[in-house]
């Protein structure tokens, strides 16, 4: 089991939107559309009580994250979506509902404020 004081190594795409053959958009994420930005951080993984999924707009069918990130800001923007396993084996795909921001004056930790995608595969 995984608790909050754990790291846990992320991997952050950016959206690359591409139009299909039938005319729509199609959305992947890679890491390679972040250029020269962080693809890779380690930061804590930690599930959003109810009163913060409410405070971020989480919804309530789906896992609410707050993501503390060390070591500089990984300049994560609503386009991103990040992937980590927070227990062994169960990987997690969240999008991001509040980009990072300092959490702090001094900029110790960095936070953003996400949601379970399930429309990842």
């Amino acid at each position: 089991m995984s608790t909050s004081q754990e790291t846990h190594e992320v991997t952050i795409k950016r959206l690359v939107p591409t139009q299909g053959t039938g005319g729509g958009q199609i959305r992947n994420y890679t890491t390679a559309a972040r250029g020269g930005l962080p693809t890779k951080a380690k930061c804590r993984a930690i599930i959003m009580s109810p009163k913060e999924m409410l405070a971020y707009g989480s919804r309530g069918d789906v896992e609410g994250w707050k993501f503390l990130f060390f070591g500089g800001d990984p300049q994560i923007t609503l386009n991103d979506r990040i992937e980590f396993d927070f227990v062994k084996d169960q990987s997690e795909t969240v999008k991001v509902l509040v980009p990072s921001h300092a959490r702090s004056a001094n900029a110790r930790f960095w936070r953003v404020f996400g949601e379970q995608d399930t429309t990842e595969t």
